[in-house]
């Protein structure tokens, strides 16, 4: 009989919640779920799209390099629709409590902000966090949709007129010089 490969990380994963009071201590993650949030432009939520995202240890904190963010938007920026969608803001979540505070933050009513705000041309770096928030760490880009305008062809100055009506005049001239007997001036 042929061995079947089963997967039993769930057990692991269980036995280690259960002993969560001796083994809850912050380590690094390999991965993080990344969401791309599409707001159409009467800022309805149109699409959420979920992956999940590598991650790479530089010293203290897992990382998404800053060129990584950038490729990230530019290839997510366009929706099946060939909807055009600009980036509008980075939301990290990341529950990096520390494992001695864990019993008062649950015990306590006040709530601590895991939600941090990342501009677009930095890298993220995600502290470690205890692994039971694994799952719950997630990174938001959330996309506007574009709007669209169309372009006048006239331009006035350096504003666009749309709706404007312009006549051209041209005047014709009668040849002044007939009797020069179709003598060419060269340009100097």
């Amino acid at each position: 009989m042929d061995s079947i490969d089963l997967d039993i990380s769930w057990v692991e994963k269980h036995e280690r919640l259960l002993n969560i009071y001796e083994n809850y201590q912050r380590e690094h993650m390999d991965s993080i779920k990344i969401c791309y949030i599409y707001v159409n432009l009467k800022s309805e939520i149109e699409k959420v799209i979920c992956e999940n995202e590598q991650l790479f240890f530089n010293g203290n904190y897992n990382v998404i390099s800053k060129e990584r963010v950038l490729q990230i938007v530019q290839n997510k920026k366009l929706l099946d629709h060939n909807l055009k969608y600009t980036i509008d803001n980075i939301l990290v979540y990341n529950v990096s409590i520390e494992p001695e505070n864990i019993q008062k933050y649950v015990n306590s009513e006040s709530v601590e902000c895991f939600l941090k705000i990342y501009p677009i041309i930095d890298e993220i770096q995600l502290p470690p966090s205890i692994f039971i928030f694994h799952e719950i760490n997630s990174i938001y880009f959330i996309f506007k949709q574009s709007e669209v305008k169309p372009k006048s062809i006239l331009k006035i100055g350096d504003k666009v007129k749309e709706n404007v009506k312009k006549t051209k005049s041209v005047r014709i001239q009668e040849n002044l010089y007939k009797n020069s007997h179709n003598i060419t001036k060269k340009k100097i």
